[in-house]
């Protein structure tokens, strides 16, 4: 994949995630509620996608393993960034 297509790609995942944190803050919206059957392939499969994108960019994948646990789990923030 080429720099740039993928700059694009994860600029885009990015505002993404904004988006649905910015949501989750200013709207009162319940949790996802999923029952544990449904979390753990989610888990796995966003902890996957998580690693191949930090694999990709050399960085640890932070940026989007946090709000991934915190859409997907329902955890606080803090307690989310100190996991």
């Amino acid at each position: 994949m080429r720099s740039s297509t993928l700059y694009k790609v994860l600029a885009a995942l990015m505002v993404l995630t904004a988006a649905a944190l910015l949501v989750t803050h200013t709207t009162a919206l319940g949790t996802l509620a999923l029952p544990l059957s449904a979390q753990v392939p989610c888990g796995v499969v966003a902890g996957f996608g998580i690693g191949v994108v930090a694999a990709i960019m050399s960085v640890a994948g932070g940026e989007l393993l946090i709000p991934t646990i915190v859409l997907l789990f329902a955890v606080d923030i803090k307690t989310a960034g100190s996991l």
